[in-house]
């Protein structure tokens, strides 16, 4: 068994029957902070901190343990308007989230462990080292959910991103992958 089916299995053993749980569904905004890619970086403007788009939709019980689904989008990671015109970085991610009880204290907070799927493309003016990668990767991080109103919740976080190492597109260096950590914050409605 891999060990995305042990993290499955694990995950679906471990929620409890909740008592009481409820939706939260956030769009989310950030940066980026300490990117490294092993991605040809034309411009060398991927290190730098670009601002994160997004939505997160958690299922989160008064006990210990949820789940996420969450898109986000990190436009012109790889532009700098000199070699190259346009670049993005599409994530999709499926976690685990590990939250205080919501009996324990009023802000809640949580880890999350989960996995992910990452889109890097990017595209220069002559067309000679386009980068287009899809690769899994996996994430951890730490925030909380703080209650604002009886429907609604802020959330923050900080998370850590780490693709695979593979040669996806020809003219990656040391393999193609993305690593970059983020801060995130967003308002959630609860439902």
């Amino acid at each position: 068994m891999s060990w995305r089916g042990v993290l499955a299995l694990a995950a679906a053993l471990c929620l409890p029957t909740p008592v009481s749980a409820d939706w939260r569904l956030a769009p989310i905004a950030g940066t980026t902070i300490r990117t490294e890619t092993g991605f040809v970086d034309l411009d060398g403007t991927a290190s730098r901190r670009h601002p994160l788009f997004g939505a997160s939709l958690t299922r989160l019980s008064s006990g210990l343990f949820g789940l996420e689904v969450e898109a986000t989008v990190v436009p012109s990671v790889f532009t700098g308007h000199q070699l190259v015109d346009a670049s993005r970085v599409l994530t999709g991610s499926a976690s685990l989230v590990v939250a205080s009880p919501r009996s324990v204290w009023r802000i809640r907070p949580y880890a999350v462990l989960g996995v992910s799927l990452v889109r890097s493309t990017s595209s220069d003016a002559a067309n000679l080292l386009p980068i287009s990668s899809t690769q899994p990767g996996f994430h951890l991080g730490a925030g909380a959910w703080v209650p604002i109103a009886k429907r609604v919740a802020f959330r923050g976080d900080v998370r850590f991103l780490r693709t695979t190492t593979g040669d996806d597109s020809a003219f990656a260096v040391h393999g193609g992958y993305i690593e970059m950590g983020r801060i995130t914050g967003g308002i959630a409605v609860i439902f």
